[in-house]
């Protein structure tokens, strides 16, 4: 139960820093009957209102260029990573000797990360990071207990390129998010955000390096 409402209250705390609707309506989304109750809660996990966090927690990066486009859906292999996103190399290096050892390089489309938590929002040791691989078609892998099989859904997504550093990663997430997509009056699905890498790190430098960041909208 604690693990549950702690989800949702950072789910509801995602949803004041893009959204600008009452916090009573993201109250009742997020299982509680009341605003004062929803205060209250929300009090003890942030250490403020959610009217003051709110204000607080204003998008200020620019809008990144953003384009909508139909995705179809894919299979992937993925290796759950927990804590900070800046520890996830193992998990990468795992997921590359399984590449290796099931000679899967010809059915590899695209390297993504599956993106669960806001890392402004979610204590780092708890932020939750698939490192992933799209394969085409469905093909039989015997994998080890700690990578599984799963699927991106189709629909369409809202993807912005970012080139940088994946250490300014946020700052085409808080564009992304908190600017252009509340501009466009678009609801998100109730998923995780996709990273597809476009460059590997080990041949280009960070300066130059390419990620789509990809989001489903309903």
């Amino acid at each position: 139960m604690g693990f549950v409402r702690r989800l949702r209250l950072e789910q509801a705390a995602l949803r004041l820093k893009i959204r600008d609707v009452p916090i009573t309506d993201i109250a009742l989304r997020s299982g509680y009957s009341s605003h004062e109750a929803f205060t209250r809660a929300f009090r003890s996990r942030f250490g403020t209102s959610p009217r003051r966090y709110r204000a607080q927690s204003g998008p200020s990066a620019a809008v990144p260029n953003v384009r909508m486009e139909r995705q179809p859906q894919r299979c992937i292999i993925r290796l759950r990573h927990v804590g900070p996103y800046e520890t996830c190399g193992p998990a990468w290096d795992a997921m590359e000797r399984l590449i290796e050892t099931q000679a899967l390089w010809s059915s590899v489309s695209h390297v993504l990360g599956v993106c669960f938590d806001d890392p402004d929002i979610t204590d780092p040791q708890r932020l939750r990071y698939d490192v992933a691989i799209a394969l085409e078609g469905a093909p039989a892998v015997a994998l080890p207990p700690e990578f599984t099989m799963g699927w991106i859904p189709a629909g369409e997504y809202a993807v912005a390129l970012h080139k940088g550093p994946y250490e300014t990663l946020h700052d085409t997430y808080v564009g992304m998010l908190g600017r252009f997509l509340p501009f466009w009056g678009v609801e998100l699905a109730a998923e995780p955000i996709v990273e597809r890498y476009l460059t590997h790190p080990a041949e280009t430098a960070p300066e130059e390096s390419l990620t789509e960041v990809m989001v489903r909208i309903q």
